[in-house]
């Protein structure tokens, strides 16, 4: 195969899969709509425990939930509640642990089946006052990230 004809089956391969994205990007905003999460951005600085999570949602369609996950490891923190102007406000624990890390937050759309595990998972760690780690693999039909983004978590200064 001559250079000419290997650079020309580059550019057609490169040219269909920027053609693929372009379709599941369509298809997956006619699916499941819209919505990110504007605040904090990404590799933004955050303290231990309580963090406000902001975002915008624009014709959403199912349930969204944000986790905070490490590995295999998900913690279910709050189902989203969408307001009608297209915003929505809520609030992730990244955990009391004082040393710099990073905390990978991911904003997921979850089938009924799932919201309805995860929902249980949330009530029976309330009342049993123990919010471990949910270890699983989800398959795609019940469990799809829409947005995420990685904190740098560091500890408050000193007074």
């Amino acid at each position: 195969m001559d250079p000419a004809t290997g650079v020309t089956g580059a550019k057609t391969a490169i040219g269909a899969g920027e053609i693929a994205y372009k379709g599941w990007s369509w298809f997956s905003k006619w699916r499941y709509g819209t919505i990110a999460i504007t605040y904090p951005q990404n590799r933004a600085v955050v303290h231990p425990e309580w963090v406000e999570m902001e975002g915008t949602h624009n014709n959403p369609k199912g349930h969204f939930w944000l986790f905070t996950v490490r590995g295999n490891e998900y913690w279910p923190q709050c189902r989203i509640n969408l307001h009608p102007d297209g915003r929505w406000k809520e609030h992730i624990n990244t955990g009391r642990n004082p040393e710099r890390r990073t905390c990978i937050v991911l904003l997921v759309w979850v089938s009924d089946f799932m919201q309805s595990l995860l929902e249980d998972i949330k009530d029976r760690n309330t009342r049993a006052q123990h919010w471990g780690p949910v270890k699983m693999n989800p398959p795609n039909r019940h469990f799809s990230v829409a947005h995420s983004v990685a904190l740098n978590v560091e500890p408050k200064p000193s007074a």
